[in-house]
């Protein structure tokens, strides 16, 4: 495999649906308050066609699909929606904990999610300390997957080059971006929800991977 090549020093993952199980909650904020202008999006079709993609752009191509505009208050809507329902129902991704507890390298989230909800996140699933103040968000830098930015900004205030870092992802977006970035790029494909894609290490579990990069950080 190609991106699997030279030691690790650096780990950077994902947020959403790699280290917190928030994918299904704001699929379901989006699809509700699209069914106000009675457009009905299929959660499974829904997961298939925008993980990992940017909201705005979500929200664009599904107004084009169904021909409908939205109100100027949509996104914030969405936000205060979202935020009450990731305090109430947020839960880390199964293993993850563990996982974190015993990689000693250092490591990094790295996010298409604004700030604001990123930290939420760790903090109600209890993640934050794993990470300290290593945070980055596409819209720190007014860039989004699958373009390789996000993850060389990371690296690059992380201090290590990009063949220095694994990128951990759940999105086929985010692989993409992985791969742009010459990282070595491990997806977490849950129950094979994806095809295999080619030149990255596909895992189904949290559990799995230490083993994938064991051989690495020796």
């Amino acid at each position: 495999m190609s991106n699997m090549s030279g030691k690790i020093n650096c780990i950077i993952f994902d947020c959403d649906g790699t280290l917190v199980d928030s994918e299904k909650l704001g699929n379901q904020v989006v699809i509700d308050l699209f069914a106000e202008y009675g457009v009905v999006v299929e959660p499974d079709e829904y997961r298939r066609l925008y993980r990992g993609v940017q909201l705005l752009e979500i929200i664009a191509r599904l107004e084009a699909a169904h021909d409908v505009k939205t109100a100027d208050d949509f996104v914030p809507r969405y936000r205060q929606r979202l935020d009450a329902m990731l305090e109430q129902r947020l839960q880390p991704i199964p293993g993850i904990r563990d996982v974190l507890a015993h990689l000693s390298l250092p490591k990094c989230v790295a996010t298409s999610a604004p700030q604001e909800k990123l930290r939420l996140c760790l903090g109600v699933t209890g993640l934050r300390p794993f990470f300290g103040d290593n945070l980055f968000s596409s819209y720190d830098i007014n860039s989004w997957k699958p373009a390789p930015d996000l993850f060389l900004h990371a690296a690059q205030t992380m201090g290590f080059a990009p063949a220095e870092c694994a990128v951990v992802e759940d999105s086929p977006v985010g692989v993409a971006a992985g791969l742009a970035a010459g990282m070595t790029t491990i997806h977490f494909n849950h129950n094979s929800e994806h095809e295999a894609i080619e030149g990255v290490v596909a895992i189904e579990h949290m559990a799995e991977l230490p083993a994938v990069l064991f051989d690495r950080i020796l």
